[in-house]
């Protein structure tokens, strides 16, 4: 799993992750979700898909002209980075400085952004304060 890897590299106290599942797939469910003992991870459950919808209208603001179907579709498996001290405090959450996916409806638009584990480390790692 790419975020278990990127917190076994990087041992930093400061480095945290929230993990959302979301009920996008059928049969999608809590109880699916992998345990996690790094208190630096959090776990949520989302089964209404409104956080991916959220991260999605902020996501595709900086897509030129996005298909129209995609702005009806949540974003998941994602990867959101951000600089310490950011906080989602609104209805959206803010934008993140960086974004890579595996799946989902953002892989046709924006292969650029597929993930790379090797890549989301460097970016991780240049942000977590020392």
């Amino acid at each position: 799993m790419i975020v278990r890897s990127l917190f076994d590299k990087i041992a930093s106290p400061r480095l945290h992750a929230m993990m959302v599942w979301e009920g996008i797939l059928g049969g999608d469910r809590s109880a699916l979700m992998p345990s996690e003992s790094d208190p630096r991870i959090g776990r949520v459950w989302d089964g209404e898909a409104a956080t991916g919808k959220a991260v999605a209208s902020v996501l595709l603001k900086g897509i030129p002209n996005p298909k129209p179907e995609l702005l009806h579709h949540p974003a998941w498996d994602i990867y959101l980075v951000y600089p310490p001290g950011v906080r989602w405090a609104g209805a959206a959450p803010p934008p993140p400085a960086a974004w890579m996916h595996q799946l989902g409806p953002l892989m046709t638009v924006t292969p650029e952004r597929r993930l790379d584990g090797d890549k989301l480390y460097r970016i991780v790692s240049d942000l977590v304060p020392r």
